[in-house]
């Protein structure tokens, strides 16, 4: 989006979608009864933190004052992601059910086949703009949090408000063989 085009509502008022701010819940239909579901992009900028840490074991030595500090191992990369969904419209109220749906499911295990009883919950993909990552990030969902304000108004036969908060918690995830190294973190941009 180019920078002198920066509105973040279209001409009829709604919100526009921001390109490359994403998440992709696999195993949820794309479009369910033409509502873009399984890949929700975002169409107000979303609150997000990214944490990670390093393990550090303590060697202590005879005479030291303080202890030598070895390298133990990487601490998961935590992302949290807050998102604001608004009903501006009609239809917003079952497509703001139908993105939660699809966000509770990636914490709920799949259905599998044959003697397996079942898979693990999917792996996710996130981004936003270049943030996180200049590509999509691998992410299992660890929770969700729906927050429901009681300061807007509701509609009164389905008592979904026009508003609602959702804050997830993922881990970033990699194959075996792709584990990052600093190197890459420097040059991901």
């Amino acid at each position: 989006m180019p920078l002198n085009d920066a509105r973040a509502t279209m001409p009829d008022g709604d919100l526009k979608p921001i390109p490359d701010c994403e998440l992709i819940i696999p195993g949820v239909p794309h479009t369910l009864n033409g509502t873009q579901v399984g890949q929700i992009v975002f169409n107000n900028l979303p609150e997000y933190s990214d944490q990670k840490g390093a393990a550090y074991n303590d060697e202590t030595v005879p005479g030291r004052s303080f202890p030598i500090k070895t390298f133990s191992q990487g601490e998961n990369r935590t992302i949290t992601l807050s998102i604001s969904l608004y009903v501006l419209k009609r239809g917003d109220e079952d497509t703001n059910l139908k993105i939660l749906r699809a966000i509770q499911s990636a914490v709920y295990p799949r259905e599998a086949s044959g003697a397996l009883p079942y898979y693990p919950p999917p792996i996710c993909k996130l981004k936003c703009g270049k943030m996180l990552s200049k590509n999509h990030l691998c992410v299992v969902m660890k929770d969700y949090a729906l927050k429901v304000p009681t300061d807007v108004p509701w509609n009164q036969n389905t008592l979904v408000p026009l508003k609602m908060d959702i804050s997830m918690n993922f881990d970033v995830v990699f194959s075996s063989k792709n584990l990052p190294g600093q190197e890459l973190i420097v040059s991901d941009f």
